[in-house]
């Protein structure tokens, strides 16, 4: 027979469950620190004088690292499923679909 899973057994030593923020969580604040990024044909852009600029996966990368970074403080582990999971949280969030979008100023 197998042992029961605890699901304490994983949670790091001094914090409450339930104050541990999650992916979700993390991702929505990394968008509040950079509200004008857009996901875009599989690029990320932010506003520049004159339109848009493409930002690198590695910048977006390493931003949303910091905010994990942060987040230990608060019982969060950094690993890279954690962070993959961010990224891919927050790609869909900003993501728009129309070419529109940078003709228009920015209304999704």
């Amino acid at each position: 027979m197998y042992p029961k899973n605890n699901l304490n057994s994983k949670k790091p030593q001094g914090t409450n469950f339930s104050e541990v923020p999650d992916d979700s969580q993390l991702a929505a604040r990394w968008i509040a620190d950079h509200p004008q990024t857009i996901y875009y044909q599989k690029k990320y852009y932010r506003p520049a004088n004159d339109g848009y600029i493409e930002i690198s996966k590695d910048i977006i990368r390493q931003e949303i690292y910091n905010v994990l970074l942060l987040a230990v403080s608060e019982g969060c582990r950094v690993n890279n499923r954690c962070l993959n999971s961010m990224m891919e949280l927050a790609r869909i969030e900003i993501a728009v679909t129309s070419e529109n979008y940078f003709k228009t100023g920015g209304e999704k």
